[in-house]
């Protein structure tokens, strides 16, 4: 079947999330932070062929669906269980595969449930803090800092390609980043860059030693968001999970290495 786009009332926020409806296990798929749904196409490109229901939601604050001023990290962890309710999907069938912030989110919905058989951490976080950005983004005017940081300039284009991505990415694969994820960056509303603020000490949780799921864990080498050596530390905090360190890839690896992220879910799939 086709995906198509469906818009559920989760909690009381309105989400936009691609639906394709196929057979056991399910995959939900999570955005990082301020990404949107698009992010995954390249992984959902090497899904086509697979016959698993395939759900992927523009998180809350983000993409296409509401923005809240106010936002929790319980918020979105209630909201996947209710994606999951909303469109009868048996948690004991599904693998939540998470980017970055969809990391934290796939975290602490294990560590609160702990029901999934399964998960995929792409460039997870062990802790969140603001930096001294999200400090200018909270406390000054966003006339200031918003065509500053979030606009296609020659300031962004090289901030976001020396952060984001490996030295040795083709320049072709950060165009393409950039050309999807512009308008969109741009369009956001002040408020939700200023969401770090609701999550500023958050640390992975310990209750994470007692799970059983199966996890895989993907990190680029170059990756300075999320380095190595911090998902070293999710590897030891989750007791059934696996390493993998990529060469040449950075913290976007949804576009670096797409390829290899959906091996993992395939396998991880196969595993249910």
């Amino acid at each position: 079947m086709k995906p198509k786009i469906v818009y559920l009332t989760i909690n009381g926020v309105r989400l936009k999330i691609l639906l394709r409806r196929g057979s056991n296990p399910n995959i939900i798929l999570l955005h990082g932070m301020p990404g949107q749904m698009n992010n995954w196409k390249h992984v959902l490109g090497f899904l086509e062929t697979k016959n698993y229901t395939v759900v992927v939601p523009d998180m809350r604050g983000y993409g296409s669906s509401e923005k809240p001023k106010v936002v929790s990290i319980d918020d979105y962890v209630e909201d996947l269980r209710g994606i999951m309710e909303s469109l009868d999907l048996d948690p004991a069938m599904t693998l939540v595969a998470g980017h970055s912030f969809g990391c934290v989110v796939a975290m602490e919905y294990i560590a609160k449930y702990n029901d999934i058989p399964a998960t995929l951490l792409v460039g997870p976080p062990y802790e969140l803090k603001m930096d001294f950005i999200d400090k200018i983004i909270v406390h000054m005017p966003p006339l200031f800092w918003k065509p500053l940081f979030f606009s296609n300039n020659p300031l962004t284009r090289r901030f976001y390609r020396k952060i984001f991505f490996s030295p040795r990415t083709p320049n072709k694969i950060f165009k393409d980043f950039m050309w999807d994820n512009t308008k969109y960056i741009e369009s956001l509303p002040p408020h939700v860059f200023r969401y770090s603020r609701f999550f500023d000490g958050w640390r992975a949780p310990e209750k994470l030693r007692e799970t059983r799921v199966k996890a895989e864990i993907i990190v680029g080498r170059d990756d300075v968001v999320t380095s190595p050596e911090v998902a070293e530390k999710i590897n030891e905090l989750i007791p059934s999970s696996k390493l993998i360190i990529l060469e040449d890839a950075g913290h976007m690896i949804l576009y670096e290495k797409p390829d290899v992220v959906a091996s993992s879910i395939i396998r991880l799939a196969n595993s249910i």
